[in-house]
């Protein structure tokens, strides 16, 4: 795990050489407030960058379909799903940050 400050981060960011995924966790809002949509979240805002990245997502929701975001190991199923993305030896080196992780309701143990 490396430490870097803001200006390094915005540089690398900046010229492709890093990508940023953030979240930004709030208690009061229930789309914002536990592991699952964090996870939905970072993974969103990594296939949204780049659509072939897409790939290990839409598979796993063409054997699945709507299942994948209610059955109760969507937890680990989004999380294998991330994995793969992070993986994807086409991607930079990735950066997540979660802000506000102790205002998830339920799973932030998980993030961790």
């Amino acid at each position: 795990m490396d430490r870097i400050e803001i200006h390094e981060l915005r540089e690398r960011v900046s010229s492709g050489s890093a990508t940023l995924a953030f979240f930004f966790c709030q208690s009061t809002e229930p789309t914002l407030n536990n592991a699952d949509l964090v996870l939905r979240g970072l993974t969103w805002k990594l296939v949204h960058k780049d659509s072939q990245l897409a790939q290990d997502l839409l598979e796993e929701y063409r054997a699945t379909g709507e299942k994948l975001f209610d059955s109760p190991d969507k937890t680990n199923k989004i999380w294998s799903i991330l994995s793969k993305i992070l993986n994807n030896p086409a991607l930079p080196k990735v950066y997540i940050l979660i802000d506000a992780i102790d205002e998830c309701d339920k799973g932030w143990d998980q993030l961790l």
